[in-house]
């Protein structure tokens, strides 16, 4: 039931900036925007919301303001995209295949026009945008994640 479980979650947003704010934090690393896919890596794990990019960008907009109005900064992550990384980025370097188009329509979409104040890059190379370097070291992909995403 989603009015439920955006009510629960706003609770849960609540709490959290109360906790935060109590000990003197004013930013958390959320929300996760990665896609669950099955086959992937484990890594991204029960912390990615749906395998559905339009639910991850409404949980991720919800998640975002509702930080946001208790005077907390969010970071999305892992911008473009983790869900397609077959191997944990933590031991292995990723490298992802698929079409441009098809990670437009997918994995990119939930990060698209966030509002947060931060974005966390994932440690993956997207061999359609730069065969070389991961998106944390790529011009050519920090630079289409800035002009399109």
């Amino acid at each position: 039931n989603k009015k439920k479980f955006l009510s629960t979650y706003k609770k849960f947003i609540n709490e959290t900036s109360f906790m935060l704010k109590k000990i003197g934090v004013n930013i958390n690393t959320v929300p996760v925007l990665d896609l669950k896919k099955k086959g992937s890596s484990s890594i991204i794990g029960n912390r990615a919301y749906s395998e559905d990019p339009k639910i991850n960008s409404i949980i991720g907009n919800f998640c975002i303001k509702h930080f946001q109005n208790k005077k907390i900064g969010t970071v999305i992550k892992h911008i473009p995209g983790h869900g397609s990384a077959k191997v944990d980025s933590h031991k292995f370097t990723p490298k992802v295949n698929l079409k441009l188009s098809y990670l437009i329509k997918n994995d990119f979409f939930p990060f698209k026009k966030k509002l947060s104040y931060f974005a966390m890059t994932g440690h993956i190379i997207f061999s359609n945008i730069d065969n070389k370097n991961t998106v944390t070291h790529s011009k050519k992909v920090i630079r289409y994640i800035r002009k399109k995403i």
